[in-house]
């Protein structure tokens, strides 16, 4: 598994479910500390494997993971026990590319209704210049449904 690094996250945590996180993340020897850095609370979680990161902001009832940056299958599947990380991260994930997909659609439209004002006009260079452009926001397109 790759490492995995996420921002923008909103996943609430209230106080059992950190302290079962913290108590299951230490019964497997793993070493924890607390930073704080403007504000936000950083969760440090010391492995063999490096340092696993979870970013929070504290509400009044409750803390906000809202970064995390894990670098191994193992501690998300730990972390995982707690806090439904990977479910919000694909979630996430799954968002922000449906949101890039309209994006793109949005501008193929805009290129599209201007291809056909250049056609009607005759202004063959223009017009090559839109089909280039539409060429390369489809392989952008394909690429992004290709990733997922």
């Amino acid at each position: 598994m790759k490492r995995i690094q996420c921002s923008d996250l909103s996943i609430k945590l209230d106080k059992q479910q950190l302290d079962r996180l913290i108590k299951g993340v230490l019964s497997v020897n793993y070493s924890i500390f607390w930073g704080f850095d403007r504000g936000k609370m950083i969760l440090n979680i010391y492995s063999a494997e490096g340092n696993h990161k979870l970013t929070m902001i504290k509400h009044k009832s409750f803390l906000e993971i809202i970064e995390v940056d894990i670098k191994t299958e193992k501690m998300l599947q730990i972390i995982d026990q707690w806090v439904p990380l990977r479910v919000e991260i694909n979630k996430k994930k799954l968002e922000d590319r449906r949101r890039k997909e309209q994006e793109i659609y949005r501008r193929i439209d805009k290129y599209l209704l201007e291809l056909s004002d250049y056609l009607k006009s005759g202004d063959e260079k223009t017009v090559e210049e839109i089909k280039s452009k539409l060429a390369e926001l489809n392989k952008e397109l394909l690429k992004l449904k290709e990733d997922s």
